[in-house]
């Protein structure tokens, strides 16, 4: 991937098509100029190379990302654990968690970039974003499917297993209408931001883009982690959302914004919330 300064203001950037020394950005999008041994002309850009310029995090932020990560995850599991009722308990790790990691992403930008989410991770919406979100939302939730499918099969757990993640909840409607909001309003901004815009992009950068996809995806997968289901149907669950978040890293990579994943997240989630409402 290219290496862009930060675009503290419109002007003129390396082309991330590769043809030209520079082409201008403006208004949050790359445009038609570009400038060619100081002679200025308009070239469309080629497509898949519309990646936004990012100020780029050093790999010692990754660790301070890790870290952040690791404290978030144990003081959700110590409030889930402190509250009584299944309810609060829900209420308790989800906001503590979210805002873990939201406080992390924080820190780091502030710490090693710009401390702007749009200048550092690339979080940018545009017209485009919505379709390709929704085209990535449905085809991530396909692929994942399959990966359950495959799992179920050569482990031998029934199509339940899938929906390990709220089976917890299904007593409870409070609990378990909290989480599904939560998967779709919620989780799809702040698990972007975190795995795909931060870890992501520092990760690319350090190991490559295809084992920093990979590795942002296992351990999107991993915080996935239900310690009251079997092996097989951990297994089952983390194989989907681990394929998931690999999708939802190469539309990131491909646009260099955080919209269509977002998008595409949400669309993710909401379709198995429907499923799971319609067959509870």
């Amino acid at each position: 991937m290219s290496q862009f300064p930060p675009p503290v203001l419109d002007g003129w950037y390396p082309d991330p098509g590769g043809r030209f020394p520079h082409r201008y950005w403006e208004w949050g999008a790359w445009t038609t100029w570009v400038s060619d041994d100081g002679f200025i002309r308009e070239e469309p850009l080629p497509d898949r190379t519309a990646i936004a310029p990012q100020a780029q995090l050093p790999p010692r932020s990754l660790w301070w990302a890790l870290g952040g990560f690791l404290v978030s995850l144990f003081l959700a599991v110590f409030a889930s654990l402190a509250a009584e009722s299944l309810t609060l308990s829900l209420l308790l790790s989800l906001v503590t968690l979210d805002v873990g990691l939201v406080l992390t992403v924080w820190i780091v930008t502030r710490r090693y970039g710009t401390g702007s989410l749009v200048d550092d991770l690339g979080l940018r919406f545009t017209r485009h974003d919505l379709a390709g979100g929704v085209a990535a939302g449905i085809a991530a939730r396909a692929v994942a499917g399959a990966a359950a499918i495959t799992i179920l099969w050569l482990v031998g757990e029934d199509i339940e297993s899938t929906n390990v993640q709220f089976d917890t909840y299904e007593s409870n409607d409070a609990a378990l209408y909290i989480a599904l909001l939560a998967a779709v309003l919620v989780a799809p901004f702040v698990e972007e931001v975190f795995f795909r815009g931060l870890l992501q992009g520092v990760l690319t950068r350090w190991i490559g883009v295809p084992a920093g996809v990979a590795v942002q995806a296992v351990l999107f997968a991993l915080i996935h982690f239900q310690a009251d289901a079997s092996a097989g149907a951990n297994l089952v669950l983390m194989a989907a959302v681990g394929v998931g978040g690999a999708v939802f890293g190469v539309a990131y990579q491909m646009t260099g914004r955080l919209g269509s994943a977002i998008v595409g997240h949400a669309v993710f989630n909401l379709i198995a919330s429907v499923l799971i409402l319609v067959t509870r």
